[in-house]
């Protein structure tokens, strides 16, 4: 569907008909001489906020985009909306995206233009309440239409530059990984042949150890990029707790050398979801539970609900572990979460792996947790209900 059918089907949505754009027409002299201002008034409160202000190089690039748009405005407030009303907005919302410019200031933006021309309108005696009242309606539908291409142009833009940055990093993981391998591999064949007392033993060991790291985080790298990639989710009918078994088993051989024990609690009907992703995600919160406890416990504790219209499932991953401080958990869900998991002694990218897992499974990831008493990492998804038979 092109640009032209996507405004005419949202016009038509809208009931964006000709009474509409005679009311828009019967106020446009002073929509017109509103918008000025309106438009100042907006670039002006840019100007006061500095993460907006910061997407611009300098005063001549905010002018031309303040210029474009108030060019944009006028042609919203003539309700025309055809094919180049709708290529206009679908570039700004590119640009948009190009530049990085958060869309809930371009939201904001609307609204403090929309603000200054209804109070225009409502101010102008000299239009009919019952009109005034009419081109307000019609303003507002216009603006809502107007949003929506500008937003779904953003939107687009953003995932197709994630997904094309995703791929670029997957690409060049694999060109990094292949060549790293031959050096592993070299370096230990070296060692093999090598009497232990030599000094050069340690300088090979310590590129084989180095090595060795590099290739856990160029994996993990390649495991964002993968997951990011493949946001479609296979979703079917699925027992949650045949999935929980399957993730229990990969990790219990080295919860085992931990002296861990792993138990499964609760019981949860079959529900719709992509048992794949839910596998992988708790893959990660069984292991991440496994790898930070010695001579305890981890347990899976299930649990559902009915809500409206879905199944709410929980999955809480609970152990003994070394547990976390209330500035180590705020870390480890925020901006510094790789971070903390290297401090931690891992590679940094599995909880990154499973909030993304969390998010295509329609769901979030949460924890609480208490130095030196362990962590509850808590995974709840909600699942469409869908007629068993």
């Amino acid at each position: 569907m092109g640009p032209r059918s996507d405004v005419a089907a949202l016009a038509h949505f809208l009931r964006i008909d000709e009474d509409e754009r005679a009311a828009l027409a019967a106020g446009r002299v002073t929509l017109e001489a509103a918008l000025p201002h309106a438009v100042d008034l907006l670039y002006d409160d840019m100007r006061r906020h500095a993460p907006a202000l910061g997407k611009f190089v300098d005063e001549p690039h905010l002018q031309r985009a303040r210029a474009g748009q108030l060019n944009h405005w006028r042609w919203l407030v003539a309700g025309e909306f055809g094919a180049t009303h709708a290529e206009r907005a679908k570039r700004i919302g590119e640009a948009h995206a190009r530049i990085g410019l958060d869309h809930g200031f371009y939201i904001g933006g609307y609204a403090l233009v929309l603000a200054e021309l209804v109070r225009a309108l409502l101010r102008n005696a000299a239009i009919a309440a019952d009109m005034r009242a009419r081109t307000v309606t019609a303003l507002l539908k216009c603006a809502m239409l107007d949003i929506s291409i500008v937003l779904s142009a953003y939107l687009d833009a953003a995932d197709a530059e994630s997904t094309a940055r995703a791929r670029f990093f997957a690409g060049l993981g694999d060109d990094l990984r292949t060549p790293l391998n031959v050096i592993i591999g070299y370096a230990e064949l070296i060692l093999e042949d090598l009497p232990p007392q030599l000094s050069t033993t340690d300088d090979l060991n310590h590129v084989i150890r180095s090595g060795e790291r590099l290739r856990r985080l160029i994996n993990g790298l390649l495991e964002v990029a993968r997951v990011q990639t493949d946001a479609a989710a296979g979703f079917d009918v699925i027992d949650p707790a045949v999935v929980v078994g399957a993730a229990v088993e990969i990790v219990r051989e080295e919860a085992a050398s931990r002296r861990v024990n792993i138990k499964v609690f609760g019981v949860v009907p079959p529900v719709f979801t992509d048992s794949e992703k839910l596998g992988r995600c708790l893959h990660i919160l069984l292991r991440n539970a496994a790898r930070f406890t010695v001579d305890g416990d981890v347990e899976v504790r299930m649990s559902h609900t009915r809500g409206l219209g879905e199944d709410v499932v929980t999955f809480d991953v609970r152990d003994t572990g070394i547990g976390l401080s209330s500035a180590q958990l705020a870390r480890l869900f925020g901006d510094g979460a790789m971070t903390e998991m290297r401090d931690r002694g891992g590679p940094g990218f599995g909880l990154m792996v499973a909030r993304t897992l969390a998010k295509q499974l329609n769901g979030e990831l949460s924890a609480r947790s208490e130095l030196g008493k362990g962590s509850v990492f808590t995974l709840q998804i909600h699942c469409p209900l869908q007629e068993r038979g």
